[in-house]
C-alpha cells in the first residue's frame, strides 16, 4: 500500500440491484451510510425504488441505471462510464448480475480491486438457465474478483467449495443499533391481543417456511399454550397461508398483518420471533430483534444457529419441526433478554469490511 493510499479516503463503488427492500438491501444501505463517514462512497443501483431513495436521502452519491430500460450491454457501458468518472479503488458487488457487470467493468479501471458480498444461498438452482448463470457466476468469482465476503459461517463453508481460487471471509451483518432502539421507542403497533405474542417476519416464499409457523400455532392450542401468533410479510404464498388459517380454524390464534413499515415497534412488541427458514444468512430481522432484546427461536440448519454459540439467548431448534418450537416456547422466559449489541453494530461490520479492503491494497 502506498503512503497516499493510507492517508486518502478510500473510494468505494457499490453495485446493487435495488429491486427489493429486503434484508440484503437494508444491510447494504446500512453499510454504505456507515462507510461514508470515512470513505468516498458511490452507489450504482439497477432499479429505482426504496434503496436508491434511502441512499440519496443519506447523502450517498447514487446513480440509478434502470435494468428494465437497458440491455445488459447498455448497463455495462453505463456502469463503466460511472466507474471511469468516479475512479474507485474498490468495486463491491452484491448479487449475481451485479457480480458479472461490476467485475467485468472493474477490469478497465486501473489500480482497483473487485470483491463481492454473498448475502445468502441462491433460491434459484434448478433449470438450465439457473445452472448456466451459476457456472458463469462461479467463473467470475474465481477469476475476476479478489475476495468473497460471506455473512454467516454456514454460508462460508459452502462458498469455499464454490470459489477455491478466491479467498472467502465471514463478516456478520450489522445494524444501527441506536436507530432501531429509537424507532421502537417512538412507535406503537396494536397487535389486538394481550396474550403472549409470537411472530414470524419475512417474505412469504417457500424457503421461509411460514407453513411451519402455522403448524406451531395449531399445535400450541393442543399443548395448552395461551399465545397469539402474528405473521408479518407479503409474497406469493400469502393467499395460500390465509386460506389455511381459515380452513384449520386458526383465526382466533393467528393474525396475518401483511407488509408493515414500523418493524422496530413490531419486533419490540413481540415476546418471541420464530425463524424457521430452510436456510438463512444473518437476516436483518434477527439483528433488530437482538438490538431490542426479543428472544429468537431459530432453525438449526441456518447461519443463525452459529450465532447461538456467541449469543446463548438464541434458542436453536433441531430438525425444524413444529414440536421443537413448541418445546422452546414452553421454556421461554417472559422477560426481554440482553444481547451484546456491540457485536451486531454497523460500526463493527463497517470496520471489518474496511479492513478487508485494506488487505487487498
Amino acid at each position: 500500500m502506498t503512503n497516499s493510499q493510507t492517508t486518502e479516503r478510500l473510494r468505494v463503488l457499490h453495485v446493487i440491484s435495488g429491486d427489493l427492500w429486503a434484508g440484503a438491501e437494508v444491510q447494504a444501505c446500512t453499510l454504505l451510510v456507515t462507510q461514508a463517514k470515512t470513505c468516498d462512497v458511490c452507489a450504482v443501483i439497477l432499479n429505482p425504488g426504496t434503496l436508491a431513495d434511502k441512499l440519496k436521502s443519506n447523502g450517498i452519491t447514487t446513480h440509478v441505471i434502470n435494468e428494465q430500460a437497458h440491455s445488459t450491454v447498455q448497463l455495462f457501458f453505463r456502469l463503466l462510464s460511472t466507474m471511469r468518472e468516479f475512479k474507485p479503488v474498490i468495486v463491491h458487488t452484491h448479487r449475481v448480475k451485479e457480480h458479472f457487470l461490476g467485475a467485468l467493468a472493474q477490469r478497465f479501471i486501473p489500480r482497483s480491486r473487485c470483491i463481492r458480498t454473498v448475502h445468502g444461498r441462491s433460491e434459484h438452482t434448478t433449470g438450465f438457465k439457473s445452472r448456466l448463470l451459476n457456472r458463469l457466476d462461479n467463473f467470475v468469482g474465481n477469476h475476476f474478483q479478489s475476495l468473497i465476503i460471506s455473512v454467516s459461517s454456514e454460508l462460508h463453508s459452502e462458498l469455499v467449495l464454490e470459489f477455491p481460487r478466491t479467498p472467502v471471509i465471514t463478516i456478520i451483518n450489522g445494524i444501527d443499533v441506536k436507530s432501531v432502539q429509537r424507532q421502537a421507542e417512538h412507535q406503537v403497533f396494536e397487535f389486538g391481543s394481550d396474550r403472549p405474542r409470537v411472530g414470524f417476519v419475512g417474505r412469504l416464499v417457500p424457503v421461509k417456511r411460514a407453513d411451519i409457523f402455522l403448524d406451531v400455532a395449531r399445535l400450541s392450542n393442543q399443548a395448552g399454550l395461551d399465545m397469539s401468533f402474528h405473521l408479518f410479510g407479503d409474497g406469493p404464498q400469502k393467499d395460500m397461508l390465509a386460506a389455511r388459517v381459515k380452513t384449520e380454524e386458526l383465526q382466533s390464534t393467528v393474525t396475518l398483518h401483511g407488509h408493515q413499515e414500523n418493524m422496530a415497534a413490531i419486533i419490540d412488541g413481540l415476546d418471541a420471533i420464530i425463524m424457521c427458514s430452510d436456510h438463512e444468512g444473518t437476516p436483518m430481522t434477527a439483528l433488530e430483534a437482538m438490538a431490542l432484546g426479543t428472544p429468537l427461536l431459530v432453525n438449526n440448519t441456518t447461519g443463525l444457529a452459529a450465532l447461538a454459540k456467541e449469543f446463548p439467548q438464541i434458542t436453536v431448534v433441531q430438525n425444524n419441526r413444529a414440536e421443537g418450537y413448541i418445546w422452546a416456547l414452553k421454556r421461554l422466559s417472559e422477560h426481554k433478554v440482553q444481547y451484546d449489541t456491540n457485536a451486531i453494530s454497523a460500526e463493527r461490520n463497517c470496520a471489518e469490511t474496511l479492513a478487508a479492503y485494506q488487505g487487498l491494497l
